[in-house]
């Protein structure tokens, strides 16, 4: 399971994982072996790791966009971030990030704000949400479809067992 006791690298290792802004779907990263970002505030015993870590892609991702924000508002969005949002992976924050920055949540219109960030980061969680929701109501119907299955092929075994107990006299 992919889950680093600090931010550096963390942020390592999601920078070689292979995702893709245009490629990668989210169900892909939803079936990577990831804990959710929360999970690093649980082994450190902090969430300044956490922080740490979205810090560092927000000031790559200020740098990609070419604007400096000062170091409250990258600590402030990084909290907003995690705090809202502590149930990502760090793929889902790579994909997020690259996603950002191939503009597919939209474009930038005059100066990139942590409130434009704050926007993409709740369309993904939409998606992710949406996904979510999707992915448990599939389970649900398999679930539910075994059951049938196996009540069905019991009931079967039951007539089965029954006509050849007439037919053959036993």
């Amino acid at each position: 399971m992919l889950m680093p006791s600090n931010a550096k690298d963390l942020q390592n290792i999601t920078r070689s994982l292979p995702i893709s802004a245009a490629n990668t779907t989210l169900l892909e990263i939803r079936q990577m072996d990831a804990a959710p970002l929360s999970s690093l505030a649980r082994i450190t015993g902090s969430k300044s790791e956490c922080y740490g870590y979205i810090g560092l892609e927000l000031n790559d991702i200020t740098f990609h966009f070419g604007v400096e924000w000062k170091d409250r508002q990258i600590a402030s969005c990084a909290e907003l971030l995690y705090e809202n949002y502590y149930y990502l992976t760090a793929p889902d924050w790579t994909l997020f990030f690259k996603k950002c920055k191939s503009l597919l949540f939209g474009k930038v219109y005059g100066i990139f704000s942590p409130s434009q960030l704050m926007e993409w980061a709740a369309t993904y969680a939409a998606e992710w949400t949406e996904l979510s929701i999707e992915l448990s109501l599939n389970a649900h119907n398999q679930h539910k479809s075994d059951k049938m299955d196996a009540r069905v092929s019991k009931i079967a075994q039951s007539i089965w067992n029954n006509e050849n107990t007439k037919q053959w006299g036993s």
